[in-house]
């Protein structure tokens, strides 16, 4: 249900004439957050924002979300730690990793070393960061 105009708590709602032509925002497939924009012809537009997601810490505090999706491990360029985790489907450059653990280790134009599902390590560089998303090319 959106509604426009302000509401005082503890007053009494009139939700059959309020809700007239609301937006219907259905949470049932895991979406808790939605965009919603009311059209100019008088509709609603409804796009699921934000899916839950789990979220656990590692061993050092570190928050993890959706560890079972975490297959890329970003070392730096020495290859000598891992600096950040994160998601990706792509096996060849480049490389979109989504649900970084740590995006503030990962800086545009930095030269990074990627391992997808524990692989071999790829030189890669840092060409896009974008909240928890980053692009890497090979």
């Amino acid at each position: 249900y959106v509604q426009t105009g302000e509401y005082t708590a503890g007053t009494v709602m009139n939700f059959t004439s309020s809700s007239v032509n609301a937006a219907l925002c259905d949470a049932t497939e895991g979406h808790t957050t939605f965009n919603v924009v009311y059209n100019a012809d008088g509709t609603w537009t409804v796009t699921p924002g934000v899916s839950r997601i789990s979220a656990k810490a590692d061993t050092h505090g570190n928050l993890l979300f959706d560890e079972q999706d975490l297959n890329t491990d970003i070392y730096n360029e020495a290859g000598t730690a891992i600096i950040c985790r994160g998601y990706t489907d792509d096996r060849f450059s480049p490389y979109t990793v989504t649900n970084l653990t740590h995006p503030g280790n990962i800086h545009i134009q930095g030269a990074y070393q990627l391992s997808v599902n524990h692989g071999d390590r790829i030189g890669t560089d840092c060409t896009n960061v974008n909240g928890t998303t980053a692009q890497f090319v090979h």
